[in-house]
């Protein structure tokens, strides 16, 4: 079965390396490359196949000083839910998650002083999540009434509501309503 492959793609996979260069499209059959090439692309060309390889984000980490604090604050506060909460050897396994959505919190507790330095800071300025919502205003004031802190009020923008608000760490959350 013939298909459209990248030699630079089939030279990385073959050979482990981990820099692409020289890239030359070429036609690849099961067990052999054909020498019918064009030189100059710059693209990865993936198969069928390999674009069904990785579907969503599924676990996103976030490291804490203390796992029942985080738990307390995304359940309590941001209405997380626990999915998951077990022994891991001496730590657990703490997975949370919003209602029906795929992508799942895991607590990791810092431990190093290179996590503890990093607790409330893993997206620098950033936003470490955004949350949809379907009502910024009012989870705003829910959240709020909470003792959720926020970085200024909900403010309207060409893609919609949205608000800046931090975790128990100092983690910037990203809460939006798309218009």
């Amino acid at each position: 079965m013939a298909t459209s492959f990248s030699l630079a793609r089939w030279h990385a996979i073959h050979t482990k390396e981990k820099k692409i260069t020289n890239l030359e499209h070429c036609h690849f059959e099961q067990r052999t490359m054909s020498t019918r090439c064009r030189k100059g692309e710059r693209r990865i060309v993936f198969t069928d196949k390999e674009k069904r390889i990785m579907r969503q984000v599924k676990i996103v980490s976030l490291l804490v000083k203390d796992y029942d604090a985080a738990i307390a604050f995304y359940t309590q506060k941001l209405a997380f839910e626990v999915k998951e909460d077990k022994a891991f050897g001496d730590r657990r396994w703490v997975m949370l998650s919003l209602p029906n959505n795929g992508c799942s919190l895991a607590l990791e507790l810092a431990k190093t002083a290179e996590d503890l330095a990093l607790v409330g800071k893993q997206a620098g300025s950033f936003p470490l999540l955004a949350l949809d919502t379907a009502d910024c205003v009012g989870d705003y004031k829910v959240l709020r009434s909470r003792g959720v802190t926020f970085h200024g009020e909900p403010a309207s923008g060409p893609w919609g509501m949205r608000v800046l608000l931090e975790d128990l760490y100092g983690n910037k959350v990203f809460l939006s309503q798309e218009a």
